[in-house]
């Protein structure tokens, strides 16, 4: 799984970052993507591993 990187990449992404057009509307679409959270949501439910499950 990629979360660690994805975690560091968006907490790396300052306030001026944020705010440019493409980054927010890349940032929109991520924070809409309701059935990729269902999925993820999903699969750490039935994950093994406990620190698959802690981020659920």
């Amino acid at each position: 799984m990629f979360l660690d990187h994805l975690e560091r990449y968006a907490s790396s992404l300052g306030p001026a970052q944020q705010l440019q057009p493409k980054v927010a509307a890349a940032l929109a679409a991520i924070e809409t993507d309701f059935p990729t959270r269902d999925r993820y949501l999903q699969f750490a439910r039935d994950a093994d591993e406990a620190s698959v499950h802690t981020r659920a």
